[in-house]
């Protein structure tokens, strides 16, 4: 037989034993080499060492430093700027209004554009400090119910600020509420200067004259007093 023409015999080849060749998960949420391990670890490392007490605190009174504090300096920066912008917004508007107001009359624009605009900075100011306050806490593990201040600390530190011995005490939610109540009550005490009784004349909204003169200063000075019973209640007991 010619050379070219060699057969060979291979043997039987049994089908039934195929295996399929197994290769490491690269993309599998368990798998070593996925991106969310590593993560969740540089995030624990990050904070590690930060309660979330401490985080709250800083940001309630600077808005962003807790999370720079507990290793996220760029959510700190977004918390700080994003207030600063809108701080910077309110303040120009305010102190401009005599420029603003002439412009927009030039340009056939009405009132209460400004007026809308000022008060959907305030009310996003109020969410972003919010939102601040109970990120800080969320990235640094949550608030704790059973590891708090003690009642005396968490009903000082509300009575200097209602909604801080909230943060003390590992209550995260009533602190939120009760820095949001703090929030509300200084809006009505804008809404009651003269600038902003012009703003909201110019929206069409006038406060009747009863409640201005008579029962409206005794809801604004009562209202701030019972906030801050209520906190310091809160915030001691157990």
């Amino acid at each position: 037989m010619p050379q070219d023409d060699a057969i060979y015999d291979l043997g039987e080849v049994d089908l039934s034993d195929r295996k399929v060749a197994g290769f490491p998960p690269v993309f599998a949420p368990e798998s070593g080499g996925g991106t969310r391990r590593p993560r969740a670890r540089n995030a624990s490392r990050s904070s590690a060492g930060v309660s979330p007490r401490l985080a709250g605190s800083l940001s309630l009174f600077v808005p962003g430093l807790g999370h720079v504090v507990a290793g996220e300096p760029t959510w700190g920066l977004f918390y700080a700027a994003s207030l600063g912008f809108c701080a910077a917004s309110v303040w120009a508007a305010l102190s401009l209004r005599a420029s603003l107001l002439a412009t927009m009359k030039v340009l056939e624009l009405r009132t209460e554009i400004l007026v809308v605009a000022v008060a959907g900075l305030v009310v996003t100011a109020m969410l972003l400090h919010l939102a601040a306050i109970s990120h800080a806490q969320a990235i640094t593990g949550g608030a704790d119910d059973g590891d708090g201040a003690h009642p005396i600390v968490a009903g000082v530190a509300s009575l200097l600020v209602p909604g801080w011995g909230q943060i003390l005490a590992g209550h995260s939610k009533r602190a939120t509420l009760f820095v949001g109540a703090l929030w509300v009550i200084a809006g009505a005490w804008l809404a009651a200067t003269p600038i902003g009784m012009r703003g909201l004349h110019a929206l069409g909204l006038d406060i009747p004259a009863s409640l201005r003169d008579d029962w409206g200063n005794a809801i604004l000075i009562a209202s701030p007093v019972i906030l801050w019973i209520i906190a310091v209640y809160d915030a001691a007991k157990r």
